[in-house]
């Protein structure tokens, strides 16, 4: 279901171009997408978006990105420089991701997670870095990552971990880590195989 100001269809290359104020709702995978223009190419199967698109999924996720393909017979949509907030008010940075509707899942590369503060103190800045993501409903999986709690400063943090594979389990509400470095004013002091605490 495709609503706008101002839609035009070109018989020829079977495009549908909208504009202004575009509402598309994917009513068979429950999401909905947001543009100023979009193109819908019915021949490929594909939505495309040059502008600031944002998506709403049925998990609770909030998707905002600088451009969008959507390839709906393959339930697949590439986004750029795109920020997630999601249903537990978390925030992700991500320079490019795919999110698989099939499996309800993004996976992505260059993150940064800006946790949502509920249980730490005022001061501090629960945070993760990493090279790359994927992300579900129940966790979150960062390879390579960065993971420190102290206030954003242009220094180096106080201590951080850093970590072959950090996993974040919603449900279990625990960080976990494989084969990771505590490490204090930038120095490694501990070797973990395997490590734990919670979120």
């Amino acid at each position: 279901e495709i609503i706008a100001n101002k839609i035009n269809y070109n018989e020829d290359k079977s495009l549908f171009s909208a504009y202004g104020n575009v509402v598309i709702k994917d009513l068979l995978n429950s999401i909905v997408i947001k543009s100023q223009n979009i193109t819908f190419n019915i021949k490929n199967n594909t939505i495309v978006s040059e502008k600031k698109t944002t998506i709403d999924d049925n998990l609770g996720n909030y998707f905002s990105s600088k451009s969008l393909l959507y390839k709906i017979n393959d339930k697949l949509i590439k986004i750029e420089n795109a920020n997630l907030i999601d249903f537990q008010n978390n925030k992700y940075q991500i320079e490019k991701a795919f999110i698989d509707l099939k499996l309800n899942r993004l996976i992505g590369k260059d993150i940064s997670i800006n946790f949502n503060n509920m249980v730490f103190q005022k001061k501090n800045e629960p945070r993760i870095k990493g090279n790359s993501i994927v992300y579900n409903k129940n966790t979150t999986v960062i390879n390579k990552g960065i993971f420190t709690t102290c206030k954003k400063t242009d220094e180096c943090p106080p201590w951080q971990f850093l970590a072959e594979e950090i996993k974040h389990d919603k449900v279990k509400k625990t960080i976990n880590y494989n084969n990771a470095w505590l490490k204090i004013y930038d120095k490694p002091v501990f070797y973990f195989p395997k490590f734990f605490h919670p979120d």
